[in-house]
């Protein structure tokens, strides 16, 4: 069975855990070694499955207390006061509230993808997932939600005023600036920008 002292050293309980993630921490086993290893350990309830490939350390309850979101975001949005993410497509346009399309696939840009797209199934929860254009950190991750939102828009989309008006509160609570957007935007199309003035947002960005 696996060191469970390097295990709860480098894991919390119900926190989605990666093979991956094992293989680093247990590097002295080969994979079909560690597979062993850990087989072993969930054999005997210290380690938990939750589906294949990931696992969790249970809780004192001995409840599951991961979720298939929980899974989606330490994989490709953030874990631990860490981002490399963000929701794009229809998840970006309702998160600003200019689409309410519950239904669609959930699309994520992520440092952690390197593909140009690519369709993954995570616990039934189906997702496209892309490379980030440029690297998503906890600083510049507004403005380049906020990048993401205007290159989704096509070219003569109108916004409400009562959208604009939540756009530059969203801008003002977490400091995006003008550079910051300008940066970002180079590793887009002219799309963004272009949307950004037409709409009067990049003007009023300090």
């Amino acid at each position: 069975m696996l060191n469970m002292e390097r295990l709860v050293k480098s894991f919390k309980p119900n926190e989605p855990i990666f093979t991956s993630e094992l293989e680093s921490v247990y590097t002295e086993f080969s994979h079909a070694s560690l597979f062993r290893q850990i087989d072993d350990t969930v054999k005997i309830g210290l380690l938990k499955k939750y589906v294949r490939g990931v696992y969790y350390l249970p809780a004192a309850s001995g409840r599951c207390g991961i979720t298939t979101e929980d899974v989606i975001r330490k994989k490709y949005l953030g874990w631990d006061g860490r981002i490399y993410g963000t929701y794009a497509g229809p998840q970006i346009t309702n998160y600003f509230r200019l689409t309410r399309n519950s239904r669609a696939m959930r699309e994520i840009v992520s440092n952690n993808e390197t593909s140009r797209g690519r369709k993954v199934s995570i616990n039934g929860t189906a997702c496209l997932v892309k490379k980030s254009k440029c690297e998503i950190t906890a600083d510049n991750v507004a403005a380049y939600m906020l990048v993401q939102l205007f290159d989704e828009l096509s070219d003569d989309a109108s916004i409400p005023v009562a959208t604009k008006g939540s756009i530059m509160k969203f801008i003002r609570q977490n400091n995006v600036s003008k550079e910051q957007v300008m940066e970002i935007s180079e590793h887009f199309t002219a799309r963004p920008v272009k949307n950004l003035q037409t709409a009067g947002i990049l003007q009023q960005i300090a």
